[in-house]
């Protein structure tokens, strides 16, 4: 199965009986592959469009986040602040100065949450700059943006086609987002390496850890996936998806996919 831009797939036909497969029957059978070659790429295409979709979508909340519910929070913890500082030189009572700063205290964490949010939400750019050098600015730029030590480790040949590329990303958004959300760690190390037949990301974490098994099924803030979504999307592409996790003994993800056999051939 070939089309214009090399290697599809391949189709294998066997029979028993000797001369099952007549010189005759052998357009027909081009015919067959040439339509199981036209269906590969059609799901291919409606898997990009389908990636690019989310994208544009992920793009306009983070943009509506940002211009809206964020300026709004920020404006309104500077009221806060400014009526506890018209309060403190007036006759208040001590308790009304306590439930201001407590409210103070809660918007200013909501305004981290939607920091966290826009930052999880924001854009990549695969086609441009390539899996490697998008990790790297991405695993960089988020340790900045959370005051965390984040470290990347590339090693071996990397072979994925653009749509596991893609989902590939998208599970380091999601985890790292986990991770300034939920684990109170101070590092955390990205490790992304491929071998002869799959190509896996790791993300480790020296936080407080969880019991995986009573928060697979939540979907995470700002639109994201929760563990049994990730693990779903990795294993419809034909990978491995894992999460090893203790109270007080940090965290690891783990998602392997396969080799794309069309580019280790090129």
């Amino acid at each position: 199965m070939r089309d214009e831009e090399g290697l599809v797939g391949v189709l294998v036909l066997a029979d028993t009986r000797p001369g099952a497969f007549e010189e005759i029957s052998l357009p027909l059978l081009a015919l067959m592959a040439s339509q199981a070659t036209l269906g590969v790429r059609n799901a291919r295409a409606y898997l990009y469009s389908e990636e690019l979709a989310i994208t544009e979508e992920r793009t306009r909340i983070a943009r509506e986040i940002h211009d809206g519910v964020a300026q709004s929070l920020a404006f309104c913890a500077l009221k806060l602040d400014l009526v506890t500082r018209q309060l403190e030189r007036g006759n208040e009572r001590p308790e009304q100065v306590a439930e201001i700063q407590a409210a103070s205290a809660l918007l200013r964490e909501q305004i981290r949450e939607v920091r966290r949010s826009i930052f999880a939400l924001r854009p990549i750019d695969l086609e441009r700059y390539g899996l490697d050098e998008t990790l790297r600015r991405y695993v960089h730029d988020f340790g900045e943006q959370h005051g965390l030590r984040a470290s990347l480790e590339l090693s071996g040949e990397l072979h994925l086609t653009p749509g596991d590329e893609a989902t590939l990303f998208r599970l380091l958004q999601e985890s790292l987002n986990n991770v300034a959300k939920h684990s109170a760690a101070s590092e955390v190390r990205v490790e992304l390496r491929g071998d002869a037949r799959s190509v896996t990301l790791r993300v480790t974490d020296d936080g407080q850890g969880f019991d995986p098994a009573q928060v697979s099924g939540r979907v995470s803030s700002a639109g994201g996936l929760g563990l049994m979504q990730m693990r779903e999307r990795v294993e419809g592409r034909g990978g491995r998806y894992e999460v090893r996790s203790a109270a007080g003994a940090g965290t690891v993800v783990e998602a392997s996919l396969p080799q794309s056999a069309d580019l280790l051939l090129a």
